[in-house]
């Protein structure tokens, strides 16, 4: 269209053409410093088009900022690390895992109704954090040069992974697979976390993690119980917000 969405050095500007004869445009700045989340989607078989969502503080207008991108047109990999390096930027990168990693296999096989309910309710379970973070930065190069993948986990086509700068979920779409939603999260700008562990009716444990930005303020992730050590999980978030300073 009339309008356009500019990534500069410092700041996201929106150039907003409006009336029937273009005169009257309005110059729109969001600095990186505003901006608390962000993703990219892959265009699909039938969508052509791409799209970039940027999340910001902004409680008055643009909390969100959305700007389709023409499939073949915008390499949104390139967009998804530009952010990245201007959002998150230097922010500590070293693992909040420990030498003894949150284990990424479970002996426990799950069967009978247990096993069938998770399946039709496809719960997360963790998967390898290496492979995750090999693909991350060979196959599909997300991550920043010195960031890498703590824990991941894997929910039917989907991705819900802690590295040690963010929170990055990779949303499959469509029949096909082809449409990639991959958001990200900054550590720096989660305000706190719960755990819940599994109940007697209730298997499975959730994490619940609070963010300051008013359209994305909670996440919540169901968690298969056998699969994850809760407290294990809950310590390595812990060990890792607390190395950003307090927002306010």
């Amino acid at each position: 269209g009339r309008d356009s969405l500019v990534l500069t050095s410092k700041r996201v500007l929106v150039i907003d053409v409006q009336g029937f004869t273009g005169r009257r445009i309005a110059y729109e700045s969001t600095p990186y410093s505003s901006i608390r989340a962000f993703s990219v989607e892959s265009a699909g078989t039938f969508d052509r088009d791409a799209e970039l969502k940027i999340h910001t503080r902004n409680h008055w207008t643009r909390s969100t900022i959305a700007q389709d991108l023409r499939k073949g047109r915008a390499d949104i990999l390139a967009i998804q690390s530009y952010l990245a390096s201007q959002v998150i930027g230097k922010d500590d990168g070293t693992s909040a895992v420990g030498p003894d990693p949150v284990p990424s296999q479970f002996p426990t096989s799950v069967g009978g109704v247990e096993g069938f309910l998770g399946w039709l309710g496809d719960d997360a379970h963790q998967i390898d954090a290496q492979t995750v973070n090999e693909r991350l930065h060979n196959d599909t190069p997300i991550l920043l040069p010195d960031e890498v993948v703590d824990v991941a986990f894997k929910c039917g086509r989907d991705m819900y992974v802690h590295t040690s700068k963010r929170m990055l979920f990779v949303d499959v779409q469509g029949w096909t697979g082809k449409k990639v939603e991959y958001q990200s999260v900054p550590l720096k700008f989660c305000t706190g976390f719960e755990v819940e562990t599994a109940g007697y009716l209730d298997r499975d444990c959730d994490i619940r993690v609070h963010v300051d930005c008013p359209n994305l303020s909670l996440i919540k992730q169901d968690i298969r119980s056998n699969s994850v050590d809760v407290f294990q999980l809950q310590n390595t978030l812990a060990a890792k917000l607390a190395q950003f300073p307090q927002l306010f």
